[in-house]
């Protein structure tokens, strides 16, 4: 077992981890309690607003969450990205606020992001093979490491 990673889970994540109870995704949610990683939130609370408003009322999620408070396991970072950051994110298409607050907290954390999101140009979707410019972006120049759930399973 490694250090413990200070890491942004997209809320799809979550949505398949808690609610779904697809394992794959509840296992990204138990290891990062058992491995002691962290995880990274906004301060201006957008992206714990979108975890409550989206898995908030799961007993799972809520449980989750508390244990990470609990064992000061969160972290927060400024999730404004910096214009030129904002641009080069909207030239390639990925215009949520949420998402490219995803983007500017992994810079602040370990450049790890965990997401199944289309817009991420994860999955096989038509709409991620179109985004695959991004997340060669994201990879190549901004140096993070953007894994869906399998792929975080071996790396947590």
């Amino acid at each position: 077992m490694g250090a413990p990673l200070r890491v942004v889970i997209d809320t799809n994540i979550l949505v398949r981890g808690s609610i779904e109870r697809s394992i794959p995704h509840n296992n990204i949610m138990s290891l990062m309690l058992l491995r002691q990683h962290y995880l990274l939130l906004d301060f201006n609370g957008r992206l714990r607003k979108q975890y409550h408003d989206n898995v908030g009322f799961d007993i799972y999620f809520q449980k989750w969450y508390k244990e990470l408070q609990t064992k000061k396991r969160l972290q927060w970072f400024n999730g404004c990205p910096g214009a030129k950051l904002k641009e080069e994110l909207r030239k390639r298409n990925l215009h949520d606020k949420v998402d490219q607050i995803i983007v500017a907290l992994s810079l602040n954390g370990d450049k790890y992001v965990i997401t199944e999101d289309s817009d991420f140009g994860k999955g096989d979707s038509p709409k991620a093979a179109q985004q695959r410019i991004l997340l060669e972006y994201l990879v190549n120049d901004l140096n993070l490491t953007v894994h869906d759930a399998c792929e975080a399973r071996a790396k947590l």
